[in-house]
């Protein structure tokens, strides 16, 4: 009896530190730099557009199995992220200094996959998405070193989709909390919408401004660097 109390008492405090340590939400910032890969490629490179995107994103997931206390392995929660696709000198017949401008956010629904989900040294997941990602492109008067005035702007939305996969590694906390370094990739893929083609502006003698539209499907591969923690 006294062994089987003992074997009880030990199990029930096993059963309640794993339910004290279950992981209510993660939350995660990233360097996600895009390269230009498949026909976006061949749409970049034709019109002498820089191949990669710079950019960052950063989420907060929630876990699914919150009111029971479990850790789940399926998180859902809100992701945004900004690219920026550089800066473009305009012609001009006017004697000043303008330039062209393209960057983008997306704001998306992300699912993040878990196998692992016990605390560890590795934190391996699989990702997808879905939202919204809007463009834009200006035009751009260079006033003085500090100064900028937009003449003309383009901006538009398509919908995206991610898929990807990473890992993360624990760093070492004082507190008892959970980070990780992660490293992943991700590809993207943007359904077809008009944008402002690159290195096709131009401001006339007049000062107006021109510039090509183009109907382009972006396909990115994003590397991932970037900071994973847990709540």
């Amino acid at each position: 009896m006294i062994k089987f109390l003992t074997s009880l008492f030990i199990g029930l405090l096993f059963v309640s530190h794993s339910q004290a340590q279950f992981d209510k939400s993660t939350w995660y910032i990233n360097m996600s730099p895009g390269l230009a890969v498949g026909n976006y490629k061949k749409y970049v490179d034709k019109n002498k557009g820089q191949n990669m995107a710079f950019g960052f994103s950063c989420g907060w997931l929630f876990n699914t199995l919150k009111n029971q206390r479990i850790t789940s392995p399926v998180f859902i929660g809100p992701e945004i992220g900004f690219q920026s696709y550089g800066n473009y000198t305009t012609p001009n017949r006017v004697g000043g200094d303008f330039f062209e401008s393209h960057s983008s956010w997306y704001f998306n629904l992300k699912l993040r996959y878990r196998p692992i989900v016990n605390f560890s040294k590795l934190n391996p997941y699989f990702d997808v998405a879905i939202g919204p990602k809007f463009y834009s492109s200006k035009i751009h008067e260079r006033i003085s070193q500090d100064e900028t005035s937009i003449l003309d702007k383009y901006n538009n939305f398509a919908k995206n989709y991610h898929i990807g996969t990473g890992v993360g590694f624990k760093l070492p906390s004082k507190r008892g909390t959970s980070k990780y370094l992660d490293f992943g990739i991700q590809y993207n893929i943007s359904e077809g919408s008009k944008r402002m083609i690159f290195n096709s502006s131009l401001v006339d003698s007049n000062g107006f401004t021109s510039f090509g539209k183009a109907l382009v499907r972006e396909n990115l591969l994003m590397m991932k660097v970037g900071i994973t923690g847990f709540d």
